[in-house]
């Protein structure tokens, strides 16, 4: 077996298994994350994922088991989220920046055709370390009560 395919088979069961315990804590009601925040986990990966397969990007490999993975858990999650929350949909200051920063891509792709500049701008929304993103603590209000 190749390495690469090991490599894909090993983050493929650490996605699954952290989707499993994360998901069971949801249905258990100990987590009680925003809707609205795993709305943009779900859309803009989905988005991205189009955007890759568009640019004529093959789904089949190792090398793309993220693409499919990610929307995949994240829509579960979500909705999980809505069955077992009860939270209401109220997105905060930084999460409505999110939408529209993500809505312009979106518009700008349909203009100009560039599946490879949308797929980056949009995972770049929901990454780790983004130049836009939904994590609250890049955003200079950090996340209070205030950016709501």
């Amino acid at each position: 077996m190749k390495l690469s395919t090991i490599a894909a088979l090993t983050v493929v069961a650490l996605r699954c298994v952290t989707l499993f315990l994360y998901c069971g804590r949801i249905v258990r009601k100990q987590v009680s994350p925003p809707p609205s925040t795993w709305a943009i986990f779900t859309l803009a990966p989905t988005i991205a994922l189009m955007a890759y397969v568009a640019d004529g990007g093959v789904l089949i490999g190792a090398a793309n088991i993220g693409n499919l993975i990610d929307p995949l858990a994240n829509a579960l999650t979500l909705v999980l989220i809505w069955r077992y929350s009860g939270k209401a949909w109220q997105p905060t200051k930084l999460e409505k920046r999110c939408f529209v920063v993500g809505s312009v891509i979106l518009v700008l792709w349909a203009a100009t055709g560039q599946h490879v500049a949308a797929n980056l701008l949009l995972k770049s929304l929901v990454s780790d370390d983004p130049p836009f993103g939904t994590d609250p603590e890049k955003w200079p209000d950090h996340g209070t009560a205030d950016s709501r």
